[in-house]
């Protein structure tokens, strides 16, 4: 009876991707404890994506070498692998298969998604929401300000993160909290920031002293006094002066005036 003197090889070690990009693989693996008793003329790679249930060739690399390049893979999809031994004897079993890819470029600079970064006026008391989406590769670190000083989650601010996205919300926003919001995203391929200018209006602070008062007569006199050193965010329409009552002990109204000061009657 005629017998093929050579039996298939053992099945080769685990694949391991050694570098990807967004349409190849890089593949080593460990060649098998026993060869069959004919040297390896090949090693079949086989794939199979995350919507697959069945290994589909992707490529034969002729020779011994344990090492093969598997190209034509989608981007963004994730793929296993396992390799195949050849010999004169045949087919080894299937390697254990390689652990999961992503088919994505390894080494890409951050890059910010300015799609939501608008500025944008609240009224004090309103909430803000910046949802902002980061790419690169590897998913870059992500870095919030406020006027330039580092922010991180506390009282009504919250910061969330993920690889590839980043949202600052701002519960009952106040008018301290004005200002430009910058966004930072930094890798080992570079760098990337964005800015965003919030502006928050609530009602002016009080009228600064002191309350000069001046050319008093049996009529009236001359007021004048300072700005308040915050407007509320919009410029001041009038200023309501009031004077009391001292019979009732009451305040009431003694006159407006654009300007800071107002000649009393």
């Amino acid at each position: 009876i005629a017998k093929n003197p050579f039996n298939e090889p053992d099945r080769p070690g685990k694949p391991v991707a050694k570098d990807w990009d967004k349409n190849n693989a890089y593949l080593k693996w460990a060649a098998p404890a026993n060869d069959g008793g004919s040297p390896i003329t090949s090693y079949i790679i086989e794939k199979k994506d995350q919507y697959s249930s069945k290994w589909q060739k992707a490529v034969e690399v002729q020779g011994a070498k344990c090492e093969g390049k598997v190209p034509e893979l989608t981007e963004g999809m994730k793929y296993q692998f396992r390799v195949i031994a050849v010999n004169k004897g045949g087919q080894s079993k299937p390697s254990e298969p390689s652990d999961p890819i992503i088919a994505k470029d390894r080494n890409v600079p951050p890059r910010i998604d300015r799609t939501n970064l608008k500025d944008i006026t609240l009224k004090a008391g309103q909430n803000l929401k910046l949802d902002v989406k980061i790419s690169g590769e590897p998913p870059p670190s992500k870095t919030w300000f406020h006027n330039k000083a580092r922010l991180d989650s506390h009282d009504n601010l919250t910061i969330d993160s993920e690889d590839y996205k980043t949202k600052l919300s701002i519960v009952l926003i106040t008018r301290k909290q004005t200002g430009t919001y910058t966004i930072k995203a930094e890798n080992a391929s570079g760098r990337d920031e964005a800015s965003v200018e919030v502006t928050v209006l609530d009602k002016p602070g009080k009228p600064e002293g002191p309350l000069k008062i001046s050319d008093v007569h049996k009529e009236g006199c001359t007021l004048k006094w300072n700005p308040p050193e915050d407007d509320g965010g919009v410029p001041i329409e009038y200023y309501q002066v009031e004077k009391m009552d001292t019979e009732t002990g009451r305040w009431v109204p003694a006159g407006r005036s654009k300007e800071p000061k107002l000649d009393v009657e």
